[in-house]
Protein backbone atom coordinates (compact mmCIF):
# COMPACT_ATOMS: atom_id res chain seq x y z
CA UNK A 1 0.00 0.00 0.00
CA UNK A 2 2.80 2.40 0.87
CA UNK A 3 4.61 1.43 -2.31
CA UNK A 4 1.51 2.25 -4.33
CA UNK A 5 1.38 5.64 -2.64
CA UNK A 6 5.03 6.32 -3.47
CA UNK A 7 4.43 5.22 -7.04
CA UNK A 8 1.33 7.37 -7.36
CA UNK A 9 3.11 10.48 -6.07
CA UNK A 10 5.92 9.91 -8.55
CA UNK A 11 3.60 9.30 -11.51
CA UNK A 12 0.35 11.13 -10.95
CA UNK A 13 -1.04 10.23 -14.38
CA UNK A 14 -0.63 6.48 -13.93
CA UNK A 15 -4.08 5.00 -13.47
CA UNK A 16 -3.31 2.03 -11.21
CA UNK A 17 -5.12 3.79 -8.38
CA UNK A 18 -8.29 3.89 -10.50
CA UNK A 19 -8.33 0.09 -10.73
CA UNK A 20 -7.35 -0.49 -7.12
CA UNK A 21 -3.76 -1.47 -6.53
CA UNK A 22 -4.61 -3.53 -3.41
CA UNK A 23 -7.24 -5.44 -5.39
CA UNK A 24 -4.82 -6.13 -8.22
CA UNK A 25 -2.15 -7.38 -5.83
CA UNK A 26 -4.67 -9.48 -3.91
CA UNK A 27 -5.56 -11.15 -7.18
CA UNK A 28 -1.95 -12.29 -7.48
CA UNK A 29 -0.58 -9.72 -9.91
CA UNK A 30 2.43 -8.22 -8.14
CA UNK A 31 4.19 -6.92 -11.25
CA UNK A 32 3.78 -3.30 -10.18
CA UNK A 33 6.03 -4.05 -7.20
CA UNK A 34 9.00 -4.29 -9.58
CA UNK A 35 8.62 -0.60 -10.26
CA UNK A 36 8.20 0.25 -6.58
CA UNK A 37 11.33 -1.68 -5.64
CA UNK A 38 13.16 -0.10 -8.56
CA UNK A 39 12.24 3.35 -7.28
CA UNK A 40 13.40 2.50 -3.78
CA UNK A 41 16.71 1.05 -4.98
CA UNK A 42 17.20 3.97 -7.37
CA UNK A 43 16.59 6.55 -4.66
CA UNK A 44 19.02 4.82 -2.31
CA UNK A 45 21.66 4.77 -5.05
CA UNK A 46 21.12 8.45 -5.78
CA UNK A 47 21.55 9.29 -2.09
CA UNK A 48 24.70 7.20 -1.82
CA UNK A 49 26.34 8.05 -5.15
CA UNK A 50 25.15 11.45 -6.38
CA UNK A 51 24.04 13.47 -3.37
CA UNK A 52 27.47 13.69 -1.69
CA UNK A 53 28.98 15.15 -4.87
CA UNK A 54 26.14 17.66 -5.11
CA UNK A 55 26.78 18.89 -1.56
CA UNK A 56 30.53 19.11 -2.26
CA UNK A 57 29.67 21.45 -5.13
CA UNK A 58 30.69 19.10 -7.93
CA UNK A 59 27.22 18.99 -9.50
CA UNK A 60 24.85 21.81 -10.32
CA UNK A 61 21.12 21.95 -10.83
CA UNK A 62 19.70 22.89 -14.21
CA UNK A 63 18.50 26.17 -12.71
CA UNK A 64 21.98 27.02 -11.42
CA UNK A 65 23.41 26.46 -14.89
CA UNK A 66 20.68 28.59 -16.48
CA UNK A 67 21.39 31.36 -13.97
CA UNK A 68 25.13 31.18 -14.60
CA UNK A 69 24.69 31.35 -18.37
CA UNK A 70 21.67 33.66 -18.78
CA UNK A 71 21.15 35.45 -15.47
CA UNK A 72 18.70 35.50 -12.57
CA UNK A 73 15.69 36.62 -14.63
CA UNK A 74 15.95 33.67 -17.02
CA UNK A 75 16.27 31.32 -14.06
CA UNK A 76 13.04 32.76 -12.65
CA UNK A 77 11.34 32.36 -16.05
CA UNK A 78 12.49 28.74 -16.32
CA UNK A 79 11.37 27.91 -12.78
CA UNK A 80 8.00 29.60 -13.29
CA UNK A 81 7.47 27.81 -16.58
CA UNK A 82 8.20 24.49 -14.92
CA UNK A 83 5.79 25.15 -12.07
CA UNK A 84 3.01 26.32 -14.37
CA UNK A 85 3.38 23.43 -16.81
CA UNK A 86 3.39 20.93 -13.92
CA UNK A 87 0.34 22.36 -12.18
CA UNK A 88 -1.88 23.50 -15.05
CA UNK A 89 -2.71 20.00 -16.34
CA UNK A 90 -3.43 18.86 -12.78
CA UNK A 91 -5.73 21.82 -12.23
CA UNK A 92 -7.54 21.16 -15.52
CA UNK A 93 -7.93 17.46 -14.67
CA UNK A 94 -9.25 18.35 -11.21
CA UNK A 95 -11.68 20.84 -12.69
CA UNK A 96 -12.84 18.34 -15.33
CA UNK A 97 -13.33 15.54 -12.78
CA UNK A 98 -15.47 17.80 -10.59
CA UNK A 99 -17.57 19.16 -13.45
CA UNK A 100 -21.24 18.25 -13.56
Amino acid sequence: MVGAGVFHRSHGNFNTHDHGTPAISYGGNLTFLQLVFGYLIGRVLIVLLLLPGYFRGEFFTAYALIEKRFGQKMRAVAASTFLITRRLPKACAFRRSHWW
